[in-house]
């Protein structure tokens, strides 16, 4: 599977979860430093970004 492929599949998939589940998700990633795990915390960050109040999103990277 190529990155556009698991990236496609990713966010088909995370895009199904609550923004609560995917705050819960990305607290969970933040410590690891896979290749795999940072793709997707890129693509729950972006979510994320477009579903949460400006304010809020900074926030939320700040407690990261």
């Amino acid at each position: 599977m190529i990155a556009s492929e698991f990236t496609s599949i990713a966010t088909s998939r995370l895009n199904d979860l609550t923004t609560n589940d995917l705050i819960t998700e990305l607290r969970k990633l933040v410590n690891d430093f896979t290749s795999d795990s940072n793709m997707v915390q890129d693509i729950v960050l972006d979510i994320l970004m477009e579903r949460l109040p400006e304010l809020e999103f900074i926030e939320l990277c700040n407690s990261l």
